[in-house]
């Protein structure tokens, strides 16, 4: 779980710099933009986003003052709500890059939701990911299989904001999408194929019914309700 600095003002760098003097950094979630007073903070950031790209010299002035061993920068292009392209400069410390990169946002062009959705899914614990991943290797899909990673990405939209459930077909699929720079079609079979084959194979039922699910034999549950039971098991420790 990384903790992000976003700064869309270039002339808060310094100030910020200046804030984090005195402060005592530890490992808060904190998300912060420009209109915060930066002599508050006191938090510790992994992640430092500016829409300035040519801001090299002040982000690290900034991010000695943060003590980073390590750091890597890496550009970005934003579309935002009017199509228009922001360029955008993230500096990662070593424990965020680590983390990121899993999707290919950084290489392409998203919209600004996949932008956010992205960051979005670094709040789910790497414990109940670790747990879902064993899971899933329980009842036969495994990383190889088309679909594997998708069911993640779902599985993390939909804990983050129940109310995709609702409407997988609009809110999951074409964000999982984007994110992976696929088609929301191709999401949504490659998502069902794994779970016909995890059903087909019989190792679904015993285990899922074994950790709370009341499945049928030979009942294949749709997307959303796989993705919904999944949310509802790992979310609340039932397993």
């Amino acid at each position: 779980m990384s903790n992000i600095l976003i700064i869309n003002d270039e002339n808060k760098l310094d100030k910020i710099a200046e804030g984090l003097k005195e402060s005592k950094l530890n490992d808060k979630i904190f998300v912060i933009s420009s209109e915060i007073n930066v002599n508050s903070i006191s938090e510790g950031i992994d992640v430092i986003l500016t829409i300035n790209d040519n801001d090299y010299g002040k982000i690290v002035g900034l991010i000695c003052k943060m003590g980073w061993k390590n750091f890597k920068f890496q550009s970005a292009d934003i579309e935002d709500d009017k199509g228009n392209t922001l360029k955008i400069l993230l500096c990662l410390n070593e424990r965020a890059y680590s983390s990121f990169n899993d999707f290919s946002v950084f290489t392409r062009k998203v919209t600004v939701n996949t932008f956010i959705e992205y960051f979005k899914s670094k709040s789910v614990s790497e414990n109940v990911l670790s747990d879902l991943k064993s899971f899933m290797t329980s009842i036969g899909i495994y990383s190889n299989n088309l679909g594997y990673s998708y069911v993640l990405d779902a599985f993390i939209l939909a804990f983050n904001d129940r109310n995709r459930l609702n409407k997988i077909t609009s809110s999951l699929y074409p964000v999982i999408g984007e994110l992976r720079g696929k088609s929301g079609k191709c999401v949504e079979r490659d998502i069902r194929s794994v779970i016909e084959l995890s059903c087909n194979s019989g190792k679904f039922y015993t285990a899922a019914n074994s950790i709370g699910g009341n499945f049928e034999q030979n009942e294949k549950p749709s997307n959303g309700e796989f993705i919904a039971f999944l949310v509802d098991v790992f979310s609340t420790k039932k397993y």
